[in-house]
């Protein structure tokens, strides 16, 4: 668990859009999505946000309830879910 912790703070080094690709692994992952989440709300400010594929997410929406982590993950990403 500490490793894996550890390596969720790398993804704030690693480039937003493809955060987005690791999206679909973290979908099989319910823990790595909450990591990446986390590290996402870090990493992710609105200078990376626009509208209509101006940038490279858009704004983030809400996520249903219930939406699991993957789905909170590709909500805060942009992607309605």
């Amino acid at each position: 668990m500490a490793m894996r912790r550890q390596n969720w703070r790398l993804t704030s080094q690693i480039p937003p859009l493809l955060l987005i690709e690791i999206f679909a692994i973290a979908e099989m992952d319910p823990e790595l999505a909450t990591g990446l989440l986390s590290e996402a709300r870090l990493a992710i400010t609105d200078s990376y946000r626009g509208p209509g594929g101006e940038a490279l997410f858009g704004p983030a929406v809400e996520a249903p309830p219930g939406a699991g982590p993957a789905d909170q993950l590709a909500a805060f990403l942009g992607r309605r879910v």
